[in-house]
């Protein structure tokens, strides 16, 4: 039981880390626009000879670029905080429990798929009405049900 509430705390901090990692995404597009948009204003007011107003709006202009760029280094260095919080928890999954064979492993092989999961675009054709895309399809929800149960 001690595994599943490190995995929940896992799964929480991952959960908070992306929203984070959103957020600071939608900053960033948002200054972005914002300088985009004081800009324009400039080169407005350029054309109608307000110097004052142009020069005015370039410096709005360049608070949101810095603004923007500061949104974009934290997001970078969030977002490979997300990558190393998820591939914590996905190690800390494999490690918890050796892992039976998945369904779809046996399946693979049996036909020549690419043995780390299934491939459906080469297990089956494009209109999907194989047998095999049902099997492997199956394969798959019983794998899912049984991590469910585990969890």
């Amino acid at each position: 039981m001690a595994g599943h509430a490190s995995e929940g705390q896992a799964r929480e901090l991952l959960l908070a880390a992306m929203a984070a990692e959103h957020e600071l995404y939608r900053a960033a597009a948002e200054e972005r626009a914002a300088e985009a948009r004081w800009e324009a204003r400039a080169r407005l007011a350029d054309r109608k000879e307000a110097s004052d107003l142009a020069a005015a709006a370039r410096a709005r202009a360049a608070a949101h670029r810095t603004r923007a760029r500061a949104y974009a280094a934290e997001y970078a260095r969030q977002q490979a905080h997300v990558t190393r919080l998820k591939q914590a928890l996905w190690d800390e999954r494999r490690s918890a429990t050796p892992p039976a064979a998945t369904p779809w492993t046996a399946i693979a092989s049996e036909n020549r798929v690419a043995a780390s999961g299934p491939d459906l675009d080469r297990a089956a054709p494009p209109n999907g009405d194989s047998p095999m895309t049902d099997t492997i399809l199956e394969a798959q929800l019983a794998e899912l049900k049984q991590r469910l149960r585990r969890a």
